[in-house]
């Protein structure tokens, strides 16, 4: 299957889950990266903003900045330091961004930051199927030893994600009952 079929493919799994599944499965994905965080100490966290059918982490930002945690999240520059979910509105794309104006290119993110990323579809070799416009693999190519974390619910992993040379791979996946590595 190529790209732009899966892509529509994992749209549609996500649009039929109930509201109750995404939330149920939401709660257990922040179990895993709480644990995986206080196994390793992270100290400096990429978070995404997630949309209504993206698996939703916000519960746990708010954990990582109560226990003094460096969180950053993209905004379409690059990454912006996150000090609350308050002060974030939709960006030039209508994804949610920090409103603070000290825009950080990725460059200037601390090199062990650990990355959460979403997407629409993972395997278990660690490849993404992005959205398509190629924000993260450009913004991610910079950090080749960080931590990256793809984020999914269960029904994103499917038996093989199509790979370009451009495409990142994560290290690990967490969905609600899966945490391997890439």
């Amino acid at each position: 299957m190529n790209k732009p079929e899966l892509r529509q493919q994992m749209r549609a799994r996500r649009k039929a889950m109930s509201p109750e599944t995404r939330i149920t499965e939401s709660k257990k994905v922040t179990l895993h990266l709480r644990e995986l965080c206080l196994q390793q100490d992270w100290q400096n966290v990429a978070v995404y903003l997630s949309n209504n059918e993206e698996v939703d982490i916000d519960n746990f930002i708010v954990w990582l900045l109560k226990r003094g945690t460096l969180v950053y999240a993209p905004r379409s520059e690059g990454f912006a330091p996150l000090d609350n979910l308050e002060n974030v509105a939709p960006g030039n794309f209508g994804v949610r961004e920090p409103q603070n104006t000290a825009v950080l290119v990725p460059q200037l993110v601390p090199q062990d930051t650990v990355f959460l990323v979403p997407g629409l579809a993972f395997d278990k070799q660690g490849r993404r199927l992005g959205f398509g416009g190629g924000w993260y693999d450009r913004a991610l190519a910079n950090f080749q030893h960080s931590l990256k974390i793809g984020i999914a619910f269960g029904c994103q992993m499917v038996d093989e994600v199509p790979c370009e040379a451009h495409d990142v791979k994560m290290d690990v996946i967490v969905t609600p009952s899966l945490r391997d590595a890439g």
